[in-house]
């Protein structure tokens, strides 16, 4: 079992390292600490990538521009 530092394990699960920071301090993965580091365990990181059915989960925005004008010339 190797121990993996967080932006490692963050980017094998392809998420950012905030995310996988958040995670731990919720729960959804065991964290080891190592003095003032984060580590994960390379086997919670494939769990966790089988769990997730390794897809990352794409949000997408959409923007739309609204112009005060009514568009009728008077």
């Amino acid at each position: 079992m190797g121990l993996l530092r967080l932006s490692k394990a963050a980017k094998c699960l392809g998420v950012h390292p905030v995310r996988l920071r958040l995670w731990a301090d919720s729960g959804k993965i065991p964290v080891t600490w190592v003095g003032r580091e984060r580590r994960f365990s390379s086997i919670d990181v494939e769990a966790m990538k089988v769990s997730t059915g390794g897809e990352r989960v794409r949000l997408e925005g959409l923007y739309v521009r609204v112009s005060g004008s009514s568009g009728h010339s008077q």
